[in-house]
């Protein structure tokens, strides 16, 4: 090898070694600003997360109560401080609050600089469903609580899966008899999808007031009540008490079976009514 190419082969090492080091060197500031930031967000967290430090100050309840106990609800939250501000777990709260008899649904959040915000949603049951549940006002089933004793609720009687639906009817039927002074006491669905609904004239007392079943079929109920009450405002209403059921899966009238055959109009037991209030 020559001097020449000795030459040549120590300078292009000692670039390469220069090279090397510039990148080493282009590096090293990045790698130290990292661990540098690293050790703040460590120290930041450890600052924040301490149970110490930014603790839990107040605690706000909100709702409208008529059977969940502010204070109690407050209580629950005190006892599940298991963090401060940062650190505590709403879900946790969340869930030990929803374990409260008669609360439907709760949400807890964080309001600067130490408050937390507690929103109860108490449940609100418009009918009792079978022996053991409530329909809740906005349709959903919740548990009945063992405590509770609620007779004067109607009754709705259905597969669970038919929730949706016997919601949505007892809702409607509900509003639409209340207008001729009529309570739907109960209501019920069966495998063969015939509606069986059962009416009461006395509102203030209904387990001592007279009842009428009136039977629908449930892919046909639109129309047969409609013919109900073309009927209803103006016959029924006043003979109401003499009235035992009345069958409305006819398809041109319905059926009226009468308390007592004596009384009935038309000296039977059972009539056909048809649309235009002629009986048989």
């Amino acid at each position: 090898m020559t001097a020449a190419s000795r030459r040549a082969l120590s300078n292009h090492a000692n670039h390469a070694q220069s090279s090397e080091a510039a990148a080493h060197g282009k590096w090293l500031p990045i790698v130290a600003g990292l661990a540098l930031l690293t050790l703040a967000a460590l120290l930041l967290a450890d600052r924040l997360y301490h149970p110490q430090q930014f603790r839990i100050q107040e605690i706000e309840v909100h709702g409208q109560f008529s059977r969940v106990n502010g204070e109690q609800v407050k209580q629950v939250v005190e006892q599940s401080l298991a963090g401060n501000y940062f650190s505590l777990s709403l879900r946790a709260v969340e869930t030990r609050i929803a374990q409260l008899p008669w609360v439907f649904r709760v949400s807890v959040r964080r309001q600067w600089p130490a408050t937390l915000v507690v929103e109860v949603v108490e449940v609100q049951p418009i009918a009792n469903w079978g022996a053991d549940q409530w329909l809740h006002v906005g349709g959903e089933l919740v548990p009945r609580e063992a405590d509770a004793d609620t007779p004067h609720l109607p009754l709705l009687l259905a597969a669970d899966r038919q929730q949706p639906t016997v919601w949505r009817a007892f809702t409607s039927w509900s509003e639409m008899f209340a207008k001729h002074g009529l309570r739907l006491q109960q209501l019920r669905l069966d495998r063969r999808a015939i509606w069986y609904l059962t009416l009461s004239a006395n509102a203030a007392a209904p387990e001592h007031a007279a009842t009428v079943t009136v039977v629908v079929e449930q892919h046909r109920a639109q129309q047969q009540m409609q013919r109900l009450m073309k009927t209803l405002p103006q016959h029924l209403l006043r003979e109401f008490a003499a009235i035992r059921a009345i069958d409305l899966r006819y398809p041109n009238g319905f059926a009226v079976s009468w308390r007592d055959s004596a009384v009935a109009p038309s000296g039977h037991g059972l009539a056909k009514i048809q649309p235009s209030v002629s009986r048989q």
